[in-house]
């Protein structure tokens, strides 16, 4: 089942609660996804099945993430409260 959010972007895997959107972060910090993976020691590929929203980083990925892009780990997350009780 797909679930629409704001921008429109549809997410097969994870329609409940809470949406990963590193792209935005990668974008503003002009690092192309191939340095942010070398970076956090991680393939290029699972960069961009997070900002794909096929695959959400681990807690220590993101904890990575939000140290690299100087934000709150929550930040990280897009939180999608109409589907949350449902």
């Amino acid at each position: 089942m797909y679930k629409t959010i704001q921008d429109g972007h549809q997410s097969p895997l994870f329609p409940l609660a809470l949406l990963v959107v590193p792209n935005k972060w990668i974008v503003r910090s002009d690092l192309t996804n191939d340095e942010v993976a070398a970076k956090l020691s991680v393939s290029r590929e699972s960069v961009s099945k997070w900002c794909n929203n096929k695959a959400v980083p681990s807690l220590e990925n993101a904890y990575k993430l939000s140290v690299l892009f100087k934000c709150k780990v929550e930040d990280l997350y897009f939180y999608n409260a109409e589907n949350f009780f449902k």
